[in-house]
């Protein structure tokens, strides 16, 4: 399986084991929720190479890092998902080009609070179905699939960067 397989695989292993929830359906889908547990979040800092975990340390974009790390793309966490691959692994575009061409597997930046989630249905415009961990803030640590809670701010026109998996 190519990195971008594994990737995807990642995600909804990471997503959808253990206790979901499932929340009310928006656009036909219904979005699931779950708590990781603090050895989970600790695995999450710790394999992105962001140190060791702090709750009050927004962690979107380490869960997107370990994600693309467990899919064996060379990145760690420095604030950013920084490429080690030298653009083998991936390919990082910014401002309006970002925007175009959304393919499931794409992480993507926003400028709201910098949050970074996964792409899972691909779209032009408007609202981004997505994977997402830190999905409702640090004080409340949870992992979203097709959640609609952050519908006014995980659109299109708010990404700001874009990292896709090319191997």
């Amino acid at each position: 399986m190519n990195k971008l397989g594994t990737l995807i695989l990642w995600a909804l292993a990471e997503i959808y084991h253990g206790k979901t929830q499932s929340v009310p359906a928006k656009g036909g889908i219904p979005g699931i929720l779950r708590i990781p547990s603090v050895e989970e979040l600790k695995k999450y800092f710790k394999t992105a190479g962001a140190g060791d975990y702090d709750k009050k340390v927004h962690w979107c974009g380490i869960f997107q890092t370990y994600l693309l790390i467990k899919a064996g793309v060379a990145c760690h966490w420095k604030y950013e998902i920084v490429d080690d691959s030298n653009g083998k692994d991936l390919e990082i575009l910014k401002g309006p080009a970002a925007q175009k061409g959304l393919a499931i597997g794409d992480i993507v930046r926003i400028h709201h609070h910098e949050h970074h989630f996964m792409v899972f249905d691909p779209v032009a415009s408007g609202f981004v179905r997505s994977f997402e961990g830190n999905a409702q803030g640090p004080e409340y640590p949870t992992l979203a699939a097709n959640w609609m809670g952050n519908m006014k701010h995980n659109v299109v026109s708010d990404i700001y960067m874009r990292y896709r998996v090319l191997s």
